[in-house]
């Protein structure tokens, strides 16, 4: 349990497949930001799918603008996965060249995480 201004929190970081199936989970004080488990979370994919050793990452790893970090974007590439993370606005409101390649119809496929989390939480 963390404590803030609000009280005792938590929070729940879960890594899940498309469908909303989850893959690692982990829970830390509600203070902790989220993006300080991205790589303990990345490090505990197994994915035992077919025969032989299981698969160690994902495709792609999408997450919301509190991953939109160039460390957080390195840690998703260093554990061979493309990173799928909206750019924030620059303090004149532009977005980064980077902005450009963003594909937001793919983004929209995020909820099923938030979905996940509803259902733990139940």
């Amino acid at each position: 349990m963390g404590c803030s201004r609000g009280g005792f929190s938590t929070k729940i970081h879960v890594l899940c497949e498309g469908a909303g199936l989850p893959i690692a989970g982990l829970v830390t004080p509600g203070q902790a930001h989220e993006a300080t488990m991205l790589g303990p979370l990345l490090s505990a994919v197994s994915i035992g799918d077919r025969p032989g050793a299981p698969r160690r990452r994902f495709e792609t790893v999408c997450g919301d603008k509190g991953y939109d970090g160039a460390a957080q974007r390195s840690t998703i590439r260093e554990h061979g996965s493309t990173p799928l993370i909206p750019h924030r606005k620059r303090p004149d409101g532009s977005y980064p060249e980077q902005a450009e390649g963003f594909d937001k119809e793919r983004y929209k496929r995020r909820n099923v995480v938030e979905r996940l989390i509803g259902k733990l939480k139940e």
